[in-house]
């Protein structure tokens, strides 16, 4: 077990009786958990504090620049609109899909403040699996911008859907509303009551089959992250108020106002919880994009003063190579974080030349945990780089070995989860929840180990899966696709090292006929999204098998690394 909180008084002061973050015991569906005493009862009350923030400037996206007066207005309608246009019933699921933008975050909360579920499509997804996960989310109504709503009806959706674009006033069909036609709605006369154990959100998780799997988000489970990650925070500023020698109220005086550039998607739970949520928390600002483009990153760390930045491996190295070419004010960033993938030594070292006054980070987590579920920052984080944080004081972990005994410090096994961001469940995935969740403890399928003093260390991924650019790629799932082929006999997926992506995927096959590499990616282009497409196609004579019949991936990546070496 973690003993985070029991060797870090900082957390132990902000956790102690009657202090902003507060832990005491409740029981929740059986098992005794570590809850905020101060938790709301449900993400509706994040939103209503939020409210108080005002004519403070929320959301920049272009030319939109959003109060939260401004912003919530907007909400308020939607909401108010799905309970007396579309009869909205408490639990009742709505997809959101559609690429980051104002009109996604005013969807998410409209959907909850109605007591719907909101559903976080993968936008960048093949229609196919778009398809699948509003499908197999029992979705009612879909909010999608007009790109995504055209694939979905090609792909056979017909559900209602409203349509988010405000400069293409055409709908595929009449089944359609306009986004902007529902924000005159007056807000509802009561709020709907909801509980910590209600449904909030529902996140997809790539399963090893190809289909992909929805993470039950309770609203504890949202709350209970959206806090873990707003004392991370609170914990930096008393780290500097103890180096500085000065009050935690002076730093906090001093200290820019907050302000967040949006890199991950919406629909990953670290863009949910870690960056909408929170920063709507703090009362802070967001910055959008329309696409991930370098340049124009650095263009608005400048141009907004944006003091907080978190990317994985791959965003970062496409940043510092801007960087050179550029000659942007950087100086307000004061917070630089990196996920996904762990950062390699040169990448930090890179980081750090880059950004002198900012603070470097990583975190380890996953959708069905509701994000981080360790962390460190500053000097914390610099006395162990290559870990992946310290356990949060909110989660138990364990490490198991092979027999399912718990593992000694500084050994090896798979890092299993108990707390109150661990997921409900797969919906309608009982067989999946149960494999996934035994005795309260979520079984991660990473194996890791802890040190003494509360580090995590990722050592690998039992289950056979890549992160390429912070994307979840599952191997089993690309070998089922490409190996529709006709011209495939044998296919193997496995992923490399990779600077910029942290691993890439690589796919050795063997052919029934003689076939073109050029034609195997132009159907791989076909058949999955751009971020699953191999970055190469190996073709073998043959294959070497274990005693059981499996083919020894480990040899196929040691002749290609060994290739790339020529």
């Amino acid at each position: 077990m973690s003993k985070t909180k029991e060797i870090d008084p900082i957390l132990t002061k902000l956790m102690s009786p009657g202090a902003a973050f507060e832990v005491v015991e409740k029981t929740m569906s059986g098992q005794s958990l570590r809850v905020f005493s101060q938790s709301p009862d449900s993400v509706c009350a994040i939103f209503n504090s939020a409210r108080m923030h005002g004519d403070k400037e929320f959301i920049i996206h272009n030319d939109t620049r959003l109060t939260y007066t401004e912003f919530f207005k907007r909400a308020d309608a939607l909401s108010a609109w799905l309970v007396v246009e579309k009869g909205m019933e408490k639990g009742k699921s709505v997809a959101i899909n559609m690429k980051n933008c104002p009109e996604w975050m005013i969807a998410y909360v409209g959907i909850v403040q109605a007591g719907g579920v909101a559903v976080l499509v993968n936008s960048r997804n093949d229609s196919e699996s778009m398809m699948a996960a509003i499908k197999d989310s029992d979705s009612v109504l879909v909010i999608a911008d007009h790109k995504r709503l055209v694939k979905l009806r090609e792909a056979g959706c017909n559900l209602p859907a409203l349509v988010t674009d405000p400069d293409n006033l055409s709908t595929p069909d009449n089944n359609c509303t306009q986004f902007d036609g529902v924000l005159t709605y007056d807000p509802l006369p009561e709020p709907v009551t909801l509980t910590q154990s209600d449904i909030a959100s529902m996140l997809f998780t790539s399963g090893t089959t190809g289909r992909a799997k929805a993470a039950i988000l309770s609203h504890l489970n949202v709350i209970s992250s959206v806090m873990n990650t707003e004392m991370a925070m609170e914990t930096i500023i008393h780290r500097l108020a103890d180096q500085y020698e000065t009050a935690v109220e002076v730093i906090k005086e001093h200290m820019p106002p907050p302000c967040g550039l949006l890199i991950y998607p919406l629909f990953h739970v670290s863009g949910l919880t870690s960056v909408f949520l929170t920063t709507m928390t703090i009362g802070g600002k967001i910055v959008m994009m329309d696409r991930w483009e370098a340049k124009q990153a650095l263009l608005l760390v400048e141009k907004e003063k944006i003091t907080t930045l978190s990317g994985v491996p791959a965003t970062h190295w496409d940043l510092l190579k801007a960087v050179k070419e550029t000659d942007y004010d950087l100086s307000s960033l004061n917070s630089v974080s990196n996920g996904g993938q762990a950062a390699t030594q040169n990448l930090l070292k890179n980081i750090s030349e880059t950004y002198p006054n900012a603070q470097l980070g990583a975190g380890y987590g996953m959708t069905e945990t509701t994000g981080a579920v360790s962390q460190a920052n500053g000097e914390a984080f610099m006395r162990a780089p290559q870990s992946a944080g310290l356990v949060l004081p909110m989660v138990d972990m364990k490490i198991l070995g092979d027999d399912g005994n718990d593992m000694p410090l500084g050994e090896a096994g798979e890092i299993c989860i108990r707390g109150a961001t661990v997921m409900q469940g797969y919906y309608n995935r009982p067989e999946d929840t149960a494999k996934a969740i035994r005795d309260g403890w979520m079984h991660t399928g990473d194996i890791g180990y802890l040190d003494e003093e509360g580090y995590l260390y990722i050592v690998d991924r039992k289950t056979d899966m890549i992160i390429s650019g912070g994307e979840n790629i599952y191997c089993a799932e690309i070998e089922q696709t490409l190996g529709q082929h006709e011209a495939i006999k044998e296919i193997a997926a496995f992923g490399v090292h990779d600077d910029r992506l942290g691993e890439k995927l690589i796919v050795a096959l063997t052919l029934n006929v003689p076939t073109e590499t050029e034609q195997l990616d132009a159907y791989a282009r076909e058949k999955l999204a751009d971020y699953k497409v191999p970055h190469a196609f190996i073709i073998a004579d043959e294959f070497n098998y274990t005693a059981t019949g499996k083919i020894e991936k480990h040899k196929l990546r040691k002749a290609f690394l060994d290739a790339e070496k020529k």
